[in-house]
């Protein structure tokens, strides 16, 4: 009995790990979903998806090295996520 009770125990504190995760994670485009942008020679900034822009495919972004705002379709989000993910393969 002592151990089934334990075993609920154990299965709860996953339950909430695995929440506390998911809430964490943002799908590409949503607010609050980062990602890295390379600007030529200047190297990667961070931007932050701080808005989406009503009736349109634009979310308004901030890179936070040097506050700039910049506007991107999600699937302009989709590439950079493909290429800062193979830039960290070859780092």
């Amino acid at each position: 009995m002592h151990l089934e009770a334990s075993k609920k125990v154990i299965d709860t504190q996953k339950s909430r790990i695995k929440q506390v995760v998911m809430r964490d994670t943002k799908e590409i485009g949503e607010v609050g979903y980062k990602f890295r942008k390379q600007f030529g020679t200047m190297g990667w900034f961070t931007g932050t998806v701080i808005e989406i822009i009503p009736k349109s495919y634009l979310r308004r972004c901030v890179y936070t090295e040097d506050g700039e705002f910049e506007d991107l379709r999600v699937k302009d989000l989709i590439q950079l996520a493909k290429l800062d993910n193979n830039q960290s393969q070859n780092d």
